[in-house]
């Protein structure tokens, strides 16, 4: 629900699965790692994928800055593909 917190990996409200890379950039997939200490914006329904655009975020959290630059430099498809 809107404004409740998520408790991560292991925790109560939290569970994921793995997706192909390209499904999770182009879908702006917030990472299972990531989703620990952060207030969802809006509701999600039981079994719906959270995005970064679907929580609040510390911009300035190392783990968070080192993902975002990582989606920034390898997020591009292979021009060799």
């Amino acid at each position: 629900k809107k404004g409740e917190m998520l408790d991560g990996e292991g925790g109560f409200c939290v569970w994921g699965k793995q997706v192909p890379a390209d499904v999770s950039l182009e879908k702006g997939l917030l990472p299972l790692g990531l989703a620990h200490n952060v207030k969802l914006k809006r509701n999600i329904p039981e079994g719906g994928a959270v995005g970064w655009a679907d929580v609040d975020y510390d911009a300035t959290d190392t783990a968070v800055k080192t993902r975002r630059e990582m989606e920034a430099a390898f997020g591009r498809r292979n021009a060799a593909a």
